[in-house]
């Protein structure tokens, strides 16, 4: 049994990052329009000390529940589906899907990252919006320095929503997660909870329609990969919640094509997103100017927040010697 002392917990004060001005990138997905993403990645940019601007984009507003999704098949031929369609097509075999959605928004991006002078730019791209992320930097790479995928719904490739509700009642992990965090939020905040008519324009400036189906369908982690392993690769990380019970650290480690394919992975003892809570966005910050060093063991890469129990720090490792284990028999075939 791993002991608490053998995982670092990295949340007792943001570290800032190296440099002291740099332009920061951030989305958030469903619930946070452009006003908001600002707003955000200001306080991030605040918290870690650095001087910067705050690149995002235009608000895609509730005229976009037609969009399509893209299917790439194992043999590389893309097929353009209606978004509902591919919903029913789950269990189907693919190598990727996401959405012409966060296809645009990340057209956009690009965009305002040259307009802004195409110097590399730090980026944390939030839930739904990590498609977005993924799509610019396939595209871009050279683009982007240090980059967070916070509470990643592109990573994990989910089956059927009944199969998946079916699988995850049974080994109890939903059951575990509902249960379990009660009590876990932190009370601190960096951002005022905001009225529920403030919540409905957000959710209808952010595309809610076109993202709430995207943000189960989405699978890219073959795409993670091509852009851990290109020429100009930045630096990737990734925070997960503990208790985020669609896109568990558990479930976001077995979906890696490869390990190396993350240079940093911390593990909050939150839910899904950043929500205003002061804690997270500490831990964020902690990601983004984070390193494992020289190392070839994604063990020493993993950090977990106070709080996370032995037990659960342990099913963690368990699922990273599983993932080496199956990654060195691929590699011997």
């Amino acid at each position: 049994m791993y002991t608490k002392e053998e995982f670092p917990a990295l949340t007792q004060g943001a570290k800032p990052i190296e440099q002291t001005e740099r332009s920061l990138v951030f989305l958030g997905g469903i619930g946070y329009e452009q006003h908001r993403n600002s707003e955000v990645g200001s306080a991030i940019l605040h918290t870690t000390g650095v001087v910067g601007d705050v690149i995002t984009i235009p608000d895609e507003g509730h005229l976009v529940s037609g969009d399509s999704a893209i299917i790439v098949h194992q043999n590389g031929e893309h097929e353009e589906v209606p978004g509902k369609e591919v919903m029913r097509r789950l269990d189907e075999p693919a190598e990727a899907r996401y959405s012409t959605l966060h296809q645009r928004r990340a057209e956009k991006l690009i965009a305002e990252i040259e307009a802004a002078g195409g110097s590399p730019v730090d980026a944390i791209f939030q839930s739904v919006d990590v498609s977005t992320g993924l799509l610019a930097m396939s595209q871009r790479p050279d683009l982007f320095n240090d980059v967070v995928l916070l509470d990643p719904s592109s990573i994990v490739k989910h089956p059927s929503i009944a199969k998946y509700a079916r699988e995850e009642w049974k080994n109890g992990n939903l059951k575990e997660v509902i249960t379990k965090r009660k009590g876990t939020e932190d009370i601190e905040r960096f951002e005022l909870k905001a009225s529920i008519k403030e919540k409905r324009a957000r959710s209808r400036n952010s595309a809610r329609s076109g993202n709430r189906d995207a943000s189960y369908y989405s699978f890219q982690a073959g795409m993670l990969h091509e852009i851990a392993t290109s020429e100009n690769a930045p630096r990737i990380s990734i925070v997960a919640s503990r208790y985020d019970h669609a896109y568990s650290p558990l479930a976001i480690v077995d979906s890696l094509v490869d390990l190396n394919d993350v240079d940093f992975m911390f593990v909050t003892n939150t839910r899904h997103g950043l929500g205003g809570k002061k804690q997270k966005l500490q831990e964020v910050v902690t990601a983004l100017g984070a390193t494992a060093g020289e190392t070839d063991s994604f063990v020493q890469k993993l950090h977990f927040a106070p709080g996370i129990s032995e037990e659960y720090m342990q099913k963690m490792v368990e699922a990273v010697r599983r993932k080496e284990a199956t990654s060195a028999i691929d590699t011997v075939m």
